[in-house]
Formats: C-alpha cells, sequence, structure tokens
C-alpha cells in the first residue's frame, strides 16, 4: 500500500509539472503569435506613413493621373494607419494574455483565418483596381481619376498582399513548430482532454 503511494504521488508529481510546463509553453506561443500580429501591423504603419508623406508631397505639384494616383495613396492609407495603430497597441496588450489550449487553438484558427479572408480582399482590390484603369478608356473625361486610382487601388493591393501571405506563412510556421507539439502531447477522448507524460 505504501509503495502504491509513493507511486500515486510521483505520478501526480510529473503530472502538475508537465501541465505547468504546458501552460509555459502556450504561453510562449501566445506571446510570440501576438508579437507576429504587432510586426504586421508595424509594418502596415510604416508603409502608410511612408505612403502619406511622399504621395502628399507629390500632390503639390503633379497634375492629371498622377494627381490622383497619389490623392488615392494618401486616402487609403490614412485608413490604414487607423487600422495599424489600434491593432499595433491591440498585440501588445495580449501579448501576455494567459489562455488555455482550447483559446489557444480557437485564437490560432481565427489568426489563420482572417489572414486568408485579408488575401482575398486583396486580390479583389487589384481586380478592381484594374478594371478602374480599363474604365478610362472607355470614358476619357473621366480617364485621369479612373486611370489614377486604379493604379493606386492595385498598387496598395499588391502591397497588401505579399505583407499578407508572408505574415500567414510565419503563422502557419509557427503553428507547427510551436503549437502542434503542444498538440500531440494532449489526449482527447471525446468528453475529456488528458495530458500525455512521456517517460524516458
Amino acid at each position: 500500500m505504501k509503495y502504491f503511494a509513493i507511486f500515486y504521488l510521483i505520478i501526480a508529481l510529473l503530472g502538475s509539472k508537465a501541465i505547468a510546463q504546458t501552460q509555459a509553453d502556450l504561453d510562449n506561443f501566445n506571446y510570440e503569435r501576438e508579437k507576429i500580429g504587432g510586426n504586421s501591423m508595424f509594418i502596415l504603419g510604416g508603409w502608410s506613413v511612408a505612403n502619406i508623406i511622399v504621395s502628399g508631397a507629390a500632390l503639390t505639384d503633379t497634375k492629371g493621373e498622377a494627381y490622383y494616383f497619389h490623392e488615392m495613396n494618401v486616402m487609403w492609407n490614412i485608413i490604414n494607419l487607423g487600422i495599424a495603430i489600434p491593432g499595433y497597441i491591440g498585440t501588445k496588450k495580449r501579448r501576455n494574455s494567459v489562455l488555455s489550449t482550447s483559446e489557444t487553438v480557437k485564437k490560432q484558427m481565427g489568426t489563420e483565418k482572417l489572414y486568408l479572408i485579408n488575401g482575398i480582399l486583396d486580390v479583389s482590390y487589384i481586380f478592381m483596381g484594374y478594371y478602374f484603369y480599363s474604365l478610362g478608356d472607355k470614358y476619357p473625361k473621366g480617364a485621369n481619376v479612373l486611370r489614377g486610382y486604379g493604379h493606386s487601388f492595385m498598387m496598395q493591393g499588391t502591397f497588401l498582399l505579399l505583407n499578407d501571405l508572408a505574415i500567414a506563412v510565419i503563422h502557419g510556421a509557427h503553428h507547427k513548430k510551436k503549437l502542434a507539439p503542444i498538440l500531440e502531447n494532449l489526449r482527447f477522448s471525446g468528453t475529456s482532454l488528458g495530458l500525455v507524460l512521456p517517460i524516458k
């Protein structure tokens, strides 16, 4: 009986240690995920500021199609900056959040889904820009506006697509490298979640 008590005590200690390690691994994963998101917002903010400065200055000495190209760049990136700043601040606030395994998985899946949706929207911006640009041939009187705005849409959409694809790939690699091993040590029976203790 004494040996059984010692055995169960050892198992309990191993289990509590493994659970604590699992939570620490989850916290580290969630911190890194938010950091990746923050980097994405930082890049978006940097791109926005650069566009606002460069195109804002260009508005003073350009005419025709080029003027409307720069005008749309400024308007587009004012909106982008309005997204990037609170987005970056939000990721900073969430970096030390403590999430359970299920909450972590849900958050990760939501993040990956978000970048997929963003990618689809980015492609639509590019095609919309091409459509506007093409309309310039059909409506000569508004050609400068249509082509200028269309050119801007295509450029901004291309940047967003490249940025979102890069961040999506980084998130996917992070998931595979850090979250997948944690989940492999968990066993779901259909009604409960258990921890697999590796015996070496």
